[in-house]
């Protein structure tokens, strides 16, 4: 998702964070917290008001979503047992 949205924006990869934020954590599914802008920014802010920009956003992080809906996921290891490396 930030890779995509990154790209579409214009914008430097300034880091994925994560903090226990109430709306995900009782989340029982994989989930993610989008920010795609400031809305205290006067440009920012205009800009998140474009029905284009809206529309790209949404392209962009639905199109995130299928990818990784796509990507098989590695078997989970027992409890307790070390993963080989290769």
């Amino acid at each position: 998702m930030q890779e995509r949205l990154n790209a579409l924006q214009g914008i430097r990869d300034r880091g994925i964070r994560q903090a226990p934020f109430v709306v995900l954590t009782g989340a029982t599914m994989p989930a993610a917290l989008v920010e795609v802008g400031f809305l205290s920014n006067s440009q920012e802010a205009a800009r998140l008001l474009a029905r284009d920009v809206q529309e790209d956003l949404a392209s962009a992080l639905a199109e995130a979503i299928v990818e990784y809906l796509r990507t098989p996921t590695p078997a989970p290891t027992p409890a307790g047992t070390a993963t080989p490396t290769p």
